[in-house]
């Protein structure tokens, strides 16, 4: 006898093939009810924010702090120079990100980028993000902007600028994969059309507003040695733990997710 649960066997669908299907979670999310890493706040909580280049590649020659730190309101600023942070040297994000070869060894602060809007030179801590805003501005950068590319065309160019000479000082080609099937002589001579075109895609988006995380320290009630970190974050399973790990240098069963809903929701 047939296993009734078997898709060939069934004629009672209810769901596929009908349009505009909501999840069982669409109702939080619409009506508001559902709680993003935005909407923890806890009392006397602090706010930081990451400075991020407005230039495709630039280097930071030199950063005047003194103002921004004077700033009622502003409780630190951490810069890529920092001794705690150039400390921690190169975070590895390849275990936890194998798929993303962009991300190897990256370091968590530093005064040189290679795209617009990605992280550099400082982070602000303050009593209100408002306070973290108007200090971003109180500082004093002087910046070398660098030679960049956009174009994949251009990019291949002899003599093109590096996009990312940390992963390749020669060009800007990071790997050559070639994927064929079947027999392609004999299919162009088949063909009645042949249309060549160049196909590029992004390797990753940038998604704007950009994610946010809370956390804070507690002993936690299934870990008896120490506290542990809670954090809200998009993926606290791969990407999000490693910077803390590095930092704190705490095991990954030190580092705990805090919410089951964040800025994107698969």
């Amino acid at each position: 006898m047939a296993d009734p649960g078997r898709n060939g066997d069934r004629t009672d669908f209810k769901v596929v093939g009908r349009a505009s299907l909501p999840s069982r979670e669409s109702r939080h999310i619409c009506s508001g009810r559902a709680k993003f890493d935005q909407d923890i706040i806890f009392p006397n909580q602090l706010f930081g924010k990451i400075m991020r280049s407005p230039y495709a590649h630039a280097r930071i020659k030199s950063m005047d702090i003194s103002k921004a730190k004077a700033l009622p309101g502003v409780v630190d600023i951490i810069t890529w120079e920092d001794p705690e942070i150039q400390s921690w040297g190169p975070i590895d994000y390849s275990k936890s990100l194998s798929w993303v070869a962009t991300y190897e060894n990256e370091n968590a602060l530093d005064n040189e980028v290679y795209k617009e809007g990605e992280v550099i030179g400082a982070v602000v801590c303050a009593e209100t993000e408002e306070i973290c805003d108007e200090a971003m501005k109180l500082i004093d950068i002087e910046w070398d902007v660098l030679p960049h590319v956009v174009d994949c065309a251009e990019a291949d160019d002899p003599g093109a600028p590096l996009a990312r000479p940390d992963l390749n000082p020669e060009s800007n080609l990071w790997k050559e994969q070639i994927y064929e099937y079947g027999d392609i002589v004999a299919g162009f001579a088949e063909a009645d059309h042949v249309v060549e075109f160049d196909f590029t895609f992004p390797q990753m988006d940038n998604y704007k507003p950009l994610m946010s995380i809370t956390s804070y320290w507690e002993q936690s009630t299934a870990r008896d040695e120490g506290e542990s970190l809670y954090m809200t974050g998009w993926d606290m399973r791969r990407f999000v733990p490693d910077a803390p790990k590095t930092a704190f240098k705490l095991t990954y069963d030190k580092v705990r997710g805090l919410n089951k809903y964040s800025y994107s929701t698969y």
